[in-house]
């Protein structure tokens, strides 16, 4: 599936208002309302996620600043939607999370184009530290 992206697109900004800092993208459900309740309460417009295509969709409406996905989805992987991203030059931050992860997946990972790769179980106050600094400076 090809992505196409309009970050600066009026309709979108018009439909959405500002930005959406972070996408989350996770199947496992409570483990996606705990992160997105975590870092609302941290500032951050969160969206989530719990596949692939509807991460595709958020992605390309809601232009966020950082995803944050886990690696194994049912319709796919991280690293797909990490390589879309990265093909049509959408600006963003990826952070690939994984329980099931190791060397050689974390260096693809990030030879690929992902900015952080993360083994599970991660604090969430490390993950808040990571989406720090992260965050596009003003």
């Amino acid at each position: 599936m090809t992505m196409h992206y309009a970050p600066g697109d009026p309709d979108i900004a018009a439909r959405h208002g500002a930005r959406t800092d972070i996408v989350v993208v996770e199947d496992e459900p409570t483990l996606a309302r705990n992160l997105a309740r975590f870092l609302t309460r941290r500032g951050y417009k969160v969206a989530v996620a719990g596949t692939l295509a509807r991460a595709r969709e958020l992605c390309r409406a809601l232009a966020p600043h950082i995803v944050l996905t886990d690696y194994n989805l049912p319709d796919g992987n991280g690293l797909t939607l990490t390589d879309e991203l990265r093909a049509t030059g959408f600006p963003c931050k990826v952070v690939i999370i994984t329980a099931h992860g190791n060397a050689a997946l974390a260096d693809d990972a990030l030879r690929r184009g992902a900015d952080r790769y993360l083994q599970k179980p991660v604090p969430f106050e490390t993950l808040a530290s990571i989406v720090g600094e992260l965050e596009p400076t003003a």
